[in-house]
Formats: C-alpha cells, structure tokens, sequence
C-alpha cells in the first residue's frame, strides 16, 4: 500500500502544505499513537506528507509539523546543497516510534 502511495504521489503535481514554524501549539502537544496505519485518514496523512516533505525538498517530517498531533515521522536522505555527499534513500514513514537506546554522549 505504501509504495502504492509513493508511485501515486511522486507522479502527481504538488500541492502547497503549510509547515507549522515555531510557536505553533501544535508543536508543543503530546503527540497521539496511531491504532490502524491502514485507516485511509492516515493512509491520506501520509500521502500529503510526502507531498510536502517533496515540495519542501525535506528530509524528515513530523505529523504535528503540518498541524496533525499523531505519533508519525517520514524521513528520507538525498545529496543537497547542505550535504551534497548524503546517500540516497527513499521516504519511510515510521508509525508510533519508540526511541529503544540512547547514547549519554554530548557534542
């Protein structure tokens, strides 16, 4: 179903989302687990996500960044201007994700 969706998405003309800056409460709520990532309002979700995350030329977007408060993240790697060595990898969205391990070292 999900590459269904990318095909139909990355052939289709953009439209233009709106990313919630900082400020917006949105940004600030517990974000909600998702219980069916087969629902066609999150199936939708995605999709318009992956719109924006192109239109945006992004790597990474958040549900609650365009105003949606559900534990959902799409993240994705290209060379850019900023990081022309990047490597190459298709959109993923990771639904309800747990941060499993974590490294005490700081920068």
């Amino acid at each position: 179903m999900f590459a269904r969706s990318l095909n139909k998405i990355f052939n289709q003309k953009p439209q233009k989302s709106t990313i919630c800056q900082l400020g917006n409460p949105v940004l600030r709520e517990i974000a909600q687990p998702i219980a069916d990532v087969r629902d066609r309002d999150i199936q939708q979700l995605i999709d318009q996500m992956l719109v924006a995350l192109k239109e945006n030329k992004g790597v990474g977007l958040a549900a609650p960044q365009i105003g949606r408060s559900l534990q959902l993240v799409i993240i994705a790697s290209h060379p850019n201007e900023r990081y022309p060595y990047a490597p190459q990898m298709e959109p993923t969205a990771m639904v309800n994700p747990k941060i499993i391990a974590h490294s005490m070292a700081t920068s």
